[in-house]
This record gives C-alpha cells, sequence and structure tokens, in this order.
C-alpha cells in the first residue's frame, strides 16, 4: 500500500493494492489537535516517512510541527514552537517540508534555511545551514540554503538536499 500526506484536505491517507482510498488520521478540519486519528487535526502536510516500529512521521508544515501517529492510531507532537536548538518540546520549526530517517533512527528535517535532527532522545539541532537564506558551500554551520523542500538518506549515511529555490541538489557529508 502507499501512505499519502494530503496536504489541502489536511489528513494522511492509505492507498491500498485495489486502489481504495482510506483515511488514517486527520478530520480534514485544517488545524491543531493531537489525540485519537480520526478527530486530530493538521494543517497543511508537506511531508511523512515510517519509521521502523510503523509509527508515521508527519511535517505538519502550517503547524510548524512534526507530528507521529502512532500503531494505535494517535496522534501526537514529536518536536515544534520555541526556540531553535534544545529539547523537542521547545524546539522551533518554521514551515518543516521535506523529512527522513537515518540508520540511527534519527528524524532529518528540511527546515526552511536548516537541516534539522532530531535524535532519538528528543534532542534538535542544527545540522546545517547558517538560518539565512541563499547560496553557499562550505561548513555545516556556514552552509546557506534557500527553502530546502525534500531530503533522503544516501547508502552511505549523507544527506541528499533538495535546495528549491537555489535549483540544486546538494550533499551534506556526514562523517563516521
Amino acid at each position: 500500500h502507499i501512505i499519502v500526506a494530503d496536504t489541502r484536505n489536511h489528513r494522511i491517507r492509505k492507498i491500498d493494492e485495489q486502489g481504495n482510498v482510506t483515511t488514517i488520521a486527520g478530520s480534514g478540519e485544517r488545524g491543531f489537535r493531537d489525540g485519537k486519528a480520526e478527530d486530530a487535526r493538521f494543517n497543511f502536510l508537506s511531508d511523512l516517512v515510517i519509521d521502523k516500529q510503523g509509527n508515521i512521521m508527519v511535517s505538519d508544515e502550517g503547524n510548524h510541527l512534526i507530528r507521529k501517529i502512532d500503531v494505535n492510531g494517535n496522534v501526537s507532537t514529536v518536536a515544534g514552537s520555541g526556540v531553535r536548538d534544545g529539547k523537542t518540546q521547545k524546539a522551533m520549526f518554521y514551515y518543516p517540508d521535506g523529512i527522513a530517517i537515518d540508520k540511527q533512527g534519527h528524524l532529518i528535517v528540511a527546515d526552511n534555511h536548516r537541516i534539522q535532527k532530531i535524535d532519538v532522545n528528543g534532542n534538535v539541532t542544527t545540522i546545517a545551514g547558517s538560518g539565512e537564506y541563499g547560496f553557499l558551500d562550505g561548513q555545516a554551520e556556514n552552509a546557506r540554503f534557500n527553502l530546502p523542500s525534500d531530503i533522503a538518506i544516501d547508502t552511505e549515511g549523507h544527506i541528499i538536499v533538495a535546495d528549491t529555490w537555489n535549483h540544486r541538489i546538494r550533499k551534506i557529508e556526514i562523517k563516521k
């Protein structure tokens, strides 16, 4: 089956092998609400990824949050609002977009002009990007992105970034 972030309908959907579409989570009303899947509210979902346990991790772009739909159908907030780096409840995102999971189980998030990491202990840190828009290669903390929209992890663990407004595909080398 295929799991889809139905952006403008504010729902997570499943398309089965026969082409039947069902709602996994989201009431269809734009807004914010954690809780049971059918009662949850999202605000312009942008991407999702499924972790090893079967939980669906979602970029809730309009709410500036990273959300989780657990295997029992409960929706909760994983990270969002507050200061830039820190524990997940305090970490701030600004229109988070593409997300991926690395081999260690950390969530990697394309977030405005930065690439952020939510580690397995719930800490949010900036992997790359100064926070200023533009284009600049170099050391991770000085690099500049312009609205990265998606990311992937290659077989070596490096982060591949679709740097939208720079019209480039970029690579963040992760040292082992």
